[in-house]
This record gives C-alpha cells, structure tokens and sequence, in this order.
C-alpha cells in the first residue's frame, strides 16, 4: 500500500521498486502471524513492514516460503561485490524518473506468464541469467533491438519483439540486487534501528491525544466518504517525525464489515489532514488497483468530477480552508484515452500550499485526498521530469488545466 502519508515519502525518497509479488507474500506472512498470535496490526505498521525502505521485503520474503529459497537467492546475493552493491545503490538514489521503475511498453500475457514462471525458477532451483543487464545513462529516442535499462531515469526499453528468458531473468535479477543494495547500505541499517526505537515513542504534551485523533478522523472519513465510522472497527497508531519526515502524526485505519479501509493520516501538532486513502480491502494494492486500468477522456466527466470534489473540499474543511486556485491533471494519449484512469485535481491554498483530490474513472471513485506543500514548486518538478518527454514520445501527453481562479 503505497499511498499513506510517511510511506509515500518513503518511496518518494528511497525510489526503488516494490513487487506486487512480494507484497502478496508480506501480507500472507502478517496474516500468519496475526493469526498465531492474536493480535491486529495496524495498516501504518503493515506499510512500516511492506516498505521499511523496501529492504525488509527481500529479507523476510526469501527467509519463509521454502528453504531451498534462502539458499539460491541469498548465495546470489552475497556473490555480489561491495563496488556493485554500490552502483546499484547510487544510481537508484540518483535517478530522476518516476517512483517506480518504468517499461517502455506493456508485458505481452505470454511474456507476463513467463516472467512468473522464471521468477519462481530464480527464487526456488536458483535458475540465473548468464549475463549482465546492460544500462544507458540516458533516454533512448530509438527502437531497441534487446533488453536495456536507463538508469538515470529508471526506464526498461524492451524490444518489440518477444522478450527472451534470458532478458526477463535479467529483469528479475536486477529487482533482486537493486534490494538486496538498499538492504546493505548504511542509511537503510540506521532507518531500521530508529524504526525499532520509535515504536516506543510517545506523543508530545501539546500534541492531541489518540481519543482527539480518532474524533478528528471521524469527521474527516464521513464528510469525505459520507460513512457512518461508529460502525466501523478502528485502529490508531502515533508516527514519529524525523529529519525527513518533520511532523509527528497520528495514523487511524477504519475498517467495515464489508472489508473495506479508511486510511486517515492527521499531523499530530496542527491536527491538519494530510492524507485519506480508501482501499477496497485490505490485501488492495492501489497502484495495480487504480492505475492499471485505462479510460476514454470525457470533457464533461472532468467538470462533473470536479463540482464534487468541490463539494468535498467544503464538507472536510469547512470555512476553515480556502483555496484560491484549482488545477486538474491527467495523461493523454492522441486518441483521448487516459492511460492511467486517473484525474487528479488541485485546490490551491492561499498560504501556496495544495489538497489533491484523485478519482479514478473505472472505479468512479475519489480513493486519495492528500496534503501536498508548496504546489508550484511540485508542479515544476513534475513538468521537468524527463519521463514526461518520454512519455510524450510515445504518444501520452500530460495535461495540466486551470479550472477556477
């Protein structure tokens, strides 16, 4: 779950993938353990472990399913040199791409069942590429005629052809060592030991209470979701801030009867919303889940949606907030189907800062509110991405209109 306050940053940060694979897996190990011991992780702890930077990932994974596992995988792992283990590192820190790493074109189903069968291969009879994934430093403007990876902008150009083993095991490889990288480095070790020690830190004397932040989660779900959370079952946890993450939060997850989420994430000390993410159930990976499904372009949808949005805003937060600008943004290909679903619009405060609110089409659901500071200086980062020229190139355009000012 890739969408909650700290853990956004986290990836923001940190920008290396995380495989649905082994979120599958991390969540059947909790599950396991919430079972033999009787307890109830929280959402923002289930996050703490699925992403913890994304090293425990590997650790965990490949210590459980079977042994024969640990034995390959980890005796891949260690053949790897400190000057490797290095670059991998410093390239996946460097990178100006997106979050999560990028294909220049869709898996074909053959190739997706493949990469599947290959990846249990690697992971259970120790089954390797017999070479090296070969990197660019840099966008290719050209068909490619096999695997390549651009580092710099974290981007897998694959050949029109059908993939070889070889290239999709190259592939598979490379998630492992890029891992296994973040798992060795110094910042990671120190993320983990002052991840231990802050689940014994306590909230501040003039930070609201657990009691204020459930009330306060209360009525931000209901004005937003229109639910009843007396009905829900809840859970909160308090979230230390550090040098990276400055404010102290409090996370509250509502659950339904249906298996439905809530997800509110509230700064401890203003008790300012900065986050709300609605999750089908609790296993749902809202990337694969609400990016994966494309939608034609609608003028009169993005206006309708908007008008709600609108409506949410001042049901949250009242006269209160006040924006004095709001903006949507999409991607668009030539013949107006929007690639990722998505719409997400901007309501732009006086102070500069920003709410977004995201819908998708497929699902027609507002499923993300979130705090973003400083909206000008996002915009430009986003605009400047390299991975928008790319995407350009292949035909997808991203749109930024001014709706009301």
């Amino acid at each position: 779950m890739l969408t909650n306050y700290k853990i956004r940053k986290i990836i923001k940060k940190e920008k290396l993938p995380v495989r649905k694979e082994y979120e599958q897996k991390m969540n059947a190990i909790i599950k396991q353990m919430e079972e033999e011991q009787n307890v109830c992780y929280t959402n923002w702890k289930r996050n703490k472990v699925l992403v913890g930077i994304c090293a425990l990932l590997v650790c965990v994974v490949l210590s459980v399913p079977v042994k024969a596992a640990v034995d390959y995988v980890q005796e891949r792992m260690m053949q790897m040199t400190d000057a490797e283990k290095k670059e991998i590192y410093e390239e996946e820190q460097n990178s100006v791409g997106e979050e999560a790493i990028v294909y220049s074109r869709d898996f074909t189903e053959e190739e997706n069942e493949r990469y599947h069968d290959l990846l249990k291969q690697y992971e259970d009879s120790g089954k390797v590429p017999n070479s090296e994934l070969e990197k660019i430093d840099g966008i290719s403007d050209k068909e490619v005629e096999h695997l390549l990876y651009d580092s710099k902008n974290r981007i897998f150009y694959l050949p029109a052809r059908e993939l070889s083993d070889e290239e999709l095991l190259e592939i598979i490889d490379y998630y492992h060592k890029a891992d296994y990288a973040l798992q060795e480095s110094s910042q990671t070790k120190d993320y983990k030991a002052k991840q231990k020690a802050d689940e014994d830190v306590q909230p501040l004397s003039d930070e609201m209470t657990e009691e204020k932040a459930i009330e306060k989660g209360k009525k931000f779900i209901h004005s937003a979701f229109q639910i009843n959370p007396d009905d829900t079952k809840i859970s909160v946890e308090y979230i230390p801030g550090d040098n990276d993450y400055v404010e102290n939060a409090y996370g509250v997850d509502f659950g339904t009867s249906q298996g439905e989420h809530y997800m509110v994430t509230m700064n401890a000390a203003t008790e300012n919303l900065q986050d709300i993410t609605f999750y089908e159930n609790e296993e749902m990976d809202v990337v694969n889940s609400y990016y994966q499904q494309s939608a034609s372009f609608d003028r009169n949808v993005v206006r309708e949606k908007y008008e709600i949005a609108k409506q949410k805003f001042v049901e949250i937060f009242g006269l209160d907030i006040k924006f004095v600008k709001t903006t949507c943004e999409y991607q668009i290909t030539e013949d107006n189907i929007l690639p990722t679903g998505n719409i997400q619009y901007f309501f732009i405060l006086e102070n500069g800062d920003a709410y977004s609110f995201r819908y998708n089409l497929e699902k027609d659901v507002f499923w993300n509110i979130y705090y973003l500071p400083e909206y000008e200086q996002f915009e430009k980062a986003q605009a400047a991405q390299n991975n928008v020229k790319h995407q350009e190139k292949k035909g997808v355009k991203r749109c930024v209109e001014v709706l009301e000012e």
